[in-house]
């Protein structure tokens, strides 16, 4: 059975017996296709919005080569003037697999979290919970947590109930 693994909006991995195939998406305008006139006399209740297609662009041997193709097309594909933009853009794409791969987060998990600096350890703590400064916690709530997780590397949490 091939798979189908949405990496982002905008890219998707497929499968064959041999490869990891890269699909990317794309849009076509039917206001553009030869015929379209034709077609809305025909049915004046056509929809001229753009249609999302993919398209395969590229056939690796490995899911991880799949990703890191990925990445490199769209660093190539940015138009990244300075290192700043091309670490956000690093960073974008990081955490849109880290969302892919996270499980639901909860009060007591220690989660990684990619900064702009720096990657970081974090305990998730309630979010009324008091935080303080130096401390290597952040609120359930908090961008940390929603925004920039990259995985929970511990869950080994005790709870009530549980």
């Amino acid at each position: 059975m091939p798979i189908e693994i949405v990496l982002s909006p905008d890219y998707k991995l497929t499968s064959d017996e041999r490869n990891i195939i890269v699909n990317e998406r794309y849009f076509t305008d039917p206001t553009k296709a030869p015929n379209w006139s034709k077609r809305l006399a025909e049915n004046p209740d056509l929809d001229p919005s753009p249609i999302a297609r993919w398209r395969e662009i590229a056939y690796l041997p490995s899911v991880d080569r799949a990703i890191e193709f990925v990445m490199d097309r769209r660093i190539k594909l940015s138009d990244a003037k300075t290192l700043e933009e091309l670490t956000r853009i690093i960073h974008e794409f990081r955490g849109e697999l880290a969302a892919l791969m996270t499980t639901e987060v909860r009060v007591g998990d220690v989660v990684l979290v990619d900064s702009m600096k720096n990657i970081q350890e974090l305990k998730v703590v309630d979010d009324g919970e008091y935080i303080g400064t130096g401390e290597y916690k952040a609120a359930l709530t908090s961008i940390a947590v929603t925004k920039n997780l990259i995985r929970i590397i511990d869950d080994s949490r005790t709870e009530v109930g549980e």
